[in-house]
């Protein structure tokens, strides 16, 4: 199967804002490939249920949040 990708190149503002926001939409959902339900059977009986993973819309939306800020020279974040 085919797969695209969606590349973001980070180039740091010149001044003003130091976080920013940028949604990407028109995902596919994996779990219903974009039809938005399953169907599930019952015994004989069969009937359509919404997908709980994308609510039923059949696609998915990313929200990426970007923050700005100056690195710390010696400074590691992720040590106590």
């Amino acid at each position: 199967m085919s797969k695209s990708k969606r590349v973001i190149e980070l180039i740091p503002p010149d001044y003003g804002v130091m976080e920013e926001r940028c949604e990407f939409t028109g995902f596919i959902c994996p779990s219903c490939s974009g039809r938005g339900n399953h169907i599930e059977y019952a015994g004989k009986n069969s009937y359509m249920v919404e997908c709980l993973r994308c609510g039923g819309s059949g696609k998915f939306r990313a929200t990426v949040t970007i923050v700005w800020e100056g690195e710390k020279k010696g400074i590691n974040p992720l040590v106590g």
